[in-house]
Parts: C-alpha cells; sequence; structure tokens
C-alpha cells in the first residue's frame, strides 16, 4: 500500500502533457494486473474500504480488461465488475438494497461498425481506446475532460508488490473543474461558472469534489492513487486559511490506490473470457452505448 513519503515544491506547471501520456503509456501496455484498494466516505460521516483488481491485456482487438469493485455495506457487500473480452463489454452489478443482479452487455463490434459508417473508426484494433469504453483508461480521460490539471510537486511513496516494499518517486497533480463539465453538473450555478464568478460550494451536495489529486509514477506514469478532494465549506474558510494553526484540513471524498501492481509480466487469457449463467439473462445497451461514443467523441479535451 502506497503511504507518503516527503515532497519536493516545485514551479507549478501545466500537468496535462503528462497525463496525456499517461493515458497513451496505459492504452498502449501488453499487460497489466494490480490489486486497488478503495475508500469512501458517506453521507452520515461513515466511511467504506473495500478492495478490487485491474488487469488488461492487449490484443488484436484492442487492450482486454477486467476491473471488479467489492465494497461492505452494513455487512451486505457491493459488488461492481466490467469486462471487455474483445467482442463484448460486459458488466455486472449486485445493489447492497435488494441484492438483484443487473449484467449489462455491449456488442462492441455492432458499435464499431456503426462507427466506421460514420467515418469515426477507421482501424478496429482502436477499439480498446473508444472514449468512453470502460476500464482504468476511460476513468483517466474522463479527469482529462473535466479537470484542468497543474503539476504540483514530485512526491514519493512506499510502495509494495506484495514480497517487498520500496520507494516510489511520483508526479502530484491537482486537478480543478473545467467551467463547461461544471456549469453542466451545477445547472443552478451555471450563469456564475460561466461569468467566472466563484462557486457557491456550500450549496453544492457535499459528495461532489471540488478537486481531484493524481499521482503518477515518474518512471512509468502509471497512476498510483486518485483521490477525489472537498474543502471544508463556510463563510468563515477564506480568513482561516490565513491562519496556519487554525486551517481546517481537506476531506478526501474518494480513493483509489493500486497495491502490488505487475506491469508488462504475462497473464492468463482465461481471466478475460465470461459466459453468463443461465439465471442471469444480460440486457443489451448497444444502442444506449454508442450514443454515449458519439457524445464523448465530440468532447476534445482543452
Amino acid at each position: 500500500m502506497p503511504h507518503s513519503e516527503s515532497t519536493n515544491q516545485i514551479t507549478p506547471q501545466d500537468g496535462r502533457p503528462l497525463l496525456q501520456q499517461a493515458i497513451l503509456n496505459l492504452e498502449s501496455r501488453t499487460w497489466v494486473a494490480g490489486k486497488i484498494h478503495y475508500y469512501l466516505e458517506l453521507f452520515d460521516n461513515e466511511s467504506v474500504v473495500g478492495k478490487g483488481t485491474f488487469s488488461a491485456q492487449m490484443s488484436q482487438f484492442g487492450q482486454l480488461f477486467r476491473w471488479e469493485v467489492n465494497l461492505p455495506f452494513e455487512n451486505r457487500p457491493f459488488q461492481w465488475w466490467e469486462l471487455f473480452d474483445g467482442q463484448t463489454l460486459w458488466t455486472y452489478q449486485a445493489s447492497p438494497k435488494d441484492q438483484k443482479e443487473q449484467l449489462g452487455r455491449v456488442d462492441v463490434l455492432q458499435v464499431a461498425q456503426h462507427l466506421k459508417k460514420q467515418g469515426n473508426l477507421p482501424k478496429i484494433g482502436e477499439i480498446g481506446n473508444w472514449p468512453g469504453l470502460g476500464g482504468l483508461s476511460r476513468l483517466l480521460r474522463s479527469l482529462q475532460t473535466n479537470f484542468q490539471f497543474t503539476l504540483l510537486e514530485t512526491s514519493s511513496f512506499r510502495a509494495t508488490d506484495g514480497q517487498q516494499t520500496r520507494p516510489l518517486p511520483v508526479w502530484k497533480l491537482l486537478g480543478t473543474w473545467k467551467p463547461a463539465p461544471l456549469a453542466a453538473l451545477l445547472p443552478e450555478q451555471a450563469d456564475r461558472i460561466q461569468q467566472g464568478l466563484p462557486v457557491r460550494w456550500e450549496k453544492v451536495p457535499p459528495h461532489i469534489p471540488d478537486q481531484v489529486l493524481l499521482f503518477l509514477g515518474q518512471e512509468d506514469l502509471f497512476p498510483y492513487e486518485i483521490q477525489y478532494r472537498r474543502k471544508p465549506p463556510g463563510r468563515w474558510t477564506a480568513w482561516l486559511s490565513q491562519v496556519a494553526w487554525l486551517q481546517r484540513e481537506e476531506q478526501c471524498l474518494a480513493k483509489l490506490e493500486f497495491v502490488e501492481l505487475s506491469l508488462d509480466v504475462p497473464l492468463e487469457t482465461e481471466s478475460f473470457h465470461y459466459q453468463p449463467p443461465e439465471h442471469l439473462k444480460p440486457t443489451n445497451t448497444t444502442s444506449e452505448f454508442i450514443q454515449q461514443v458519439h457524445t464523448k467523441m465530440q468532447k476534445k479535451p482543452q
């Protein structure tokens, strides 16, 4: 489990090139595998710590992947996973409220044929790089679309591969909302945002972050940790920030961190195969997915 060890302040600079290269590196990896620790802060000041895994493998159809999340909610775990096997994108969810299982399927080859007719998909091998297909790549591309990143400092983690712990140099990037996606998220304050006025965060639901921290490995640019954070609300926050010992800490709403990560180590191809059980009938969401891809392809990262 990575822990921050030291930091070196640098002159803040544009973090977009680092994030863009991190995405390209991730999408070109032959193999990726790792365990994930999750941390969530709930509305009633209760926290949940969960676990999961992520694995990916390059193929002729693009990058196959499998992402799993398991969160314990009142002894009734929340389970979610998505898997791309080269032809179908599967998404599974078991809700903690009613324990109903939901399985969705997207015929990715059908999507490829549709987009190729529209002139948007020249090569079928680019399937794994579609904006919004899924996996860790989708998460990073979403951050790239919605947040403006600044490189804050160099830092060091204590990272483990399951057998030994070693120092890991990382880049620390801070992401703040871009005006357009923030205005879409907060329509009641859209006019203020478009005029360049500060957001009234005390009126924003507490589960919405105002910033993201991203830690990229300096050697491999892998996203070892992602934090969604929120500054404390209140009319006295700005005044308190001028007095060091009265400063209130930012709240970490959610955190994802990779542990026991291995890059470019061969994986078993069977882990990317899936056959639905007889009792679970999948819902075809191909049409909805096509519309989502069209929408996201129209949004060019700034």
